[in-house]
């Protein structure tokens, strides 16, 4: 991939106007004084090889009887091996006029399209060109691998009652090997003494056990009570253990890999389910999540724009959703109201996330040795990554066997959107209220369908915000939110807007034919 990344320095303000016409080139002079290169132009590679295959078993027993069980014995594996390359060229010009050392060269203010013009491009005065950062080449070689045996039974009892369960023992085995890119970054072989060692690479081995139990309670055939409970796990990705920062357009700063391990879950949920009719449905349910050791993305308290990701200690979430499917045959009799659909869903979820800080180095006051750990920070909780307090969509739509429309809202409540340690700059997502159609004809015998979509008609942008001045400082010295505060947005509080984003409305046609 040939990524760039190219901007312009303030040049002048004219009459309270500014203009940005100087190109972000880098020089000698300013690279020895501890300057960072801000553009650049990035080639990457990626060679990745993944593998995978199973095997099953399975048998039922007692059908046709008041109790049947079906059995299945299995086994999955999946492997995957990545390497990356990677390049990088930064523009650069002369920090002194040609055949001088004091005299500051003249400034540039061509734009990039003109500066590296074949002609324009050298090492001569107002001339620029590609300086080649010097820790390019192999980033990592990364393995990854899965093995997993799982036996799950499926029993029926007098066509009342459902049991589905198992368990599935999984080994997982994760390998990234970085010592080439310390060689390259600090000229040196790696010494499993130094300081710096933790960043020759990540390794995980672990088997886990992952039970499963879903029971299913038929009081009426149009109506169930579900229960279940399952442990699942998330593996970490070679990006979030590759140690090595990756530009990030959106959020305007590098993103660091880490030392970070698999979450493992405990899912318990409750539900209630009633089938008036064929396509209809009302629902209840009541879910639990117990998540050790979540990954989030977290600022890095070491520079402006540098985000990491790293395990929390743990988090809960608590929800309660409701779905409703109706259609409209209660109103009449008539074939178009059973074709006449409406539509509701709506989550009110609570969740928390025990919050750890980014790796840090300490001194063991017993052993007086540098550890680098991860710090507990009290009164620093806040909602997990992602989690907003409430969801809710609304549909209505005509599902004919000629033609039919449906229309559809989507709104959600603020979510975290980029951790902080400190809490006064998690910065949270206000998304947008949207609204969807869709419209179906089918023609010839029903054998050609032609679809109409349009998508986010409101056109509604996404704000990201932090809440500055809704915190004070404890005894502690970390931020605490300030009596009657929340973390909502609220502009006449000063919570200020960050970052603004709109998707503009889509629209898309497709015709199908089936012979």
């Amino acid at each position: 991939m040939d990524e760039r990344k190219l901007s312009y320095r303030l040049t002048a303000i004219i009459g309270d106007e500014p203009y940005f016409q100087t190109p972000g080139l880098m020089t000698h002079s300013s690279a020895s004084t501890g300057n960072t290169f801000k553009d650049w132009r990035m080639w990457t590679q990626i060679n990745e090889n993944d593998y995978n295959w199973s095997a099953a078993f399975s048998r039922r027993f007692g059908e046709g009887k008041d109790i049947s069980t079906s059995m299945k014995l299995g086994y999955q594996a999946w492997t995957k091996r990545r390497s990356l390359d990677l390049n990088k060229m930064v523009p650069w010009t002369r920090s002194w006029v040609e055949g001088t050392t004091n005299q500051k060269a003249p400034v540039l203010e061509l734009p990039y399209d003109l500066l590296f013009a074949n002609e324009n491009i050298g090492n001569g005065d107002n001339q620029a060109y590609y300086y080649a950062d010097a820790i390019g080449g192999r980033y990592y070689d990364g393995n990854m691998s899965s093995h997993a045996l799982y036996l799950m039974a499926d029993q029926k009892f007098w066509n009342k009652l459902r049991l589905v369960y198992g368990v599935r023992a999984e080994y997982f085995d994760l390998t990234s090997k970085q010592e080439e890119l310390y060689r390259r970054s600090y000229q040196d072989e790696p010494d499993p003494d130094d300081v710096q060692r933790h960043r020759f690479g990540v390794k995980e081995s672990s088997w886990r056990f992952l039970p499963s139990l879903n029971a299913t309670y038929s009081l009426t055939p149009e109506f169930n009570i579900r229960g279940s409970y399952s442990r699942t796990v998330i593996r970490p990705d070679f990006r979030e253990v590759g140690m090595f920062g990756m530009y990030d357009f959106e959020i305007d700063g590098y993103v660091y890999g880490e030392h970070v391990q698999s979450t493992l879950i405990d899912n318990i949920d409750l539900r209630l389910e009633w089938y008036p009719s064929p396509g209809e449905i009302i629902s209840l349910t009541a879910y639990h999540k117990m998540l050790d050791k979540p990954i989030e993305l977290i600022h890095s308290g070491k520079g402006l724009n540098e985000y990491t990701y790293a395990n929390m200690e743990s988090a809960k979430n608590l929800g309660l959703e409701l779905e409703v499917r109706k259609n409209f045959s209660f109103l009449s009799d008539k074939e178009w109201a059973k074709d006449l659909f409406i539509s509701a869903n709506g989550t009110l979820l609570k969740s928390e996330v025990n919050v750890l800080s980014h790796w840090d180095w300490i001194n063991n006051p017993e052993t007086q040795v540098a550890e680098r750990v991860q710090q507990r920070y009290p009164n620093q909780d806040r909602p997990l990554m992602g989690q907003s307090p409430w969801l809710l969509n609304l549909g209505l739509g005509y599902w004919g066997d000629r033609y039919g429309v449906t229309g559809s809202y989507n709104h959600r409540g603020p979510r975290t959107n980029l951790a902080n340690v400190s809490l006064a700059r998690v910065e949270y997502e206000l998304a947008p209220k949207q609204l969807d159609a869709q419209f179906y004809a089918r023609f010839l015998k029903k054998k050609m369908e032609v679809k109409f979509n349009i998508a986010n008609l409101l056109d509604d942008g996404t704000r990201y915000y932090v809440n500055i001045n809704d915190y004070e400082q404890d005894e502690n010295k970390l931020d605490v939110l300030k009596k009657g505060k929340s973390i909502r947005y609220n502009k006449e509080e000063g919570d200020n807007i960050t970052y603004r984003r709109k998707e503009g409305r889509r629209f898309s046609l497709s015709v199908t034919y089936n012979f």
